[in-house]
């Protein structure tokens, strides 16, 4: 991975967390969609279903980030260290209005990641199963 120690490490616990679910997830997962070609720190699959996840400690890429998505049209959820970082990230999150795959961009704190991301998914698989 890219990122230095605490950002691989924060991988590493999203994907862990990600395959308990009973997701599948891809490390450094190269995205070629709608003319653009990105990497994400992860791509989550569950049956038919994809999400990116990025994992930021500064808030220098989030923006960047959001937009990568949109532009791949694949939801989004960024998962930042710190309650400081976590609302600096939802206020850039909210400015844009993206919705990326059709999904709001969702920010979570690692402190509540495995709770959080635990509803969140439950919430987007069920959403996804209808129909």
């Amino acid at each position: 991975m890219r990122g230095k120690v605490f950002h691989n490490y924060m991988v590493n616990r999203t994907s862990v967390l990600l395959k308990t679910l009973g997701w599948i997830a891809f490390l450094e997962y190269l995205l070629c969609r709608n003319g653009t070609t990105n990497f994400v720190d992860i791509m989550g699959m569950h049956s038919n279903f994809q999400m990116a996840f990025e994992i930021e400690t500064t808030t220098r890429h989030i923006l960047d980030n959001c937009r990568k998505a949109e532009a791949v049209g694949i939801p989004l959820c960024i998962i930042v260290p710190t309650p400081h970082i976590y609302r600096i990230a939802c206020r850039q999150v909210n400015t844009l209005n993206g919705t990326p795959g059709g999904y709001s961009i969702k920010v979570f704190k690692v402190s509540q990641l495995e709770q959080g991301l635990r509803e969140y998914l439950s919430f987007f698989i069920a959403a996804n199963s209808q129909g």
